[in-house]
């Protein structure tokens, strides 16, 4: 799976695009027939693949949803990685399926997605934010519906202290002679 992912992530899509569905069915076999990590790097491998090789993978659409589907209602802590890459794997496939193949499925993951902000994980949190993102860029301004329950979020995250850590001030003189302690001779920093 690691293997597939690096090809997708150097490759250029036209490039991609012509082995797009018979990896997507490998990856769709393994992540059916597999557990644990190996489980795991197929999810990711899968959002490469979506990401490259773009509506090439789009009639895989309905049978990788109905699997990330089942991923993003796990809840058991040991289970949230796979939720986590599950996320950003429906966002990537949501890019790559379009707006009118994706639209039935925005408002199911959307109540995913929602539901996973009420999980006290703040990888969770941030790979939501980036299902959003790729949903708001696919739907334009039908993801405006959503905002009245997204915009709170966002809000909470610019107030939250969580994965913030506090180092003791620097005074400006202090930081200006340490400054220039590690001026480089020929007057560069």
């Amino acid at each position: 799976c690691f293997a597939i992912e690096l090809f997708c992530e150097h490759m250029a899509p036209e490039l991609v695009a012509p082995f797009g569905s018979p990896l997507m069915e490998r990856l769709m076999e393994v992540l059916r027939t597999r557990t644990g990590s190996v489980q795991a790097h197929s999810v990711t491998a899968i959002a490469a693949l979506a990401g490259t090789a773009g509506p090439a993978i789009a009639p895989h659409g309905p049978a990788l949803l109905e699997m990330m589907r089942a991923l993003m209602a796990l809840t058991a802590p040991q289970d949230l990685p796979l939720r986590i890459k599950a996320t950003e794997t429906v966002g990537m496939i949501c890019e790559a399926m379009g707006k009118a193949a994706f639209g039935p499925y925005l408002g199911p993951f959307m109540e995913l997605a929602l539901a996973g902000m009420q999980i006290d994980c703040d990888e969770l949190r941030e790979f939501t934010y980036s299902f959003f993102g790729n949903a708001a860029h696919v739907f334009q301004e039908d993801f405006g519906q959503y905002m009245p329950v997204v915009l709170p979020h966002f809000m909470h995250s610019f107030t939250s202290t969580s994965g913030v850590a506090y180092h003791r001030p620097v005074r400006a003189s202090q930081f200006l002679r340490e400054a220039e302690s590690q001026a480089d001779p020929l007057g560069g920093v």
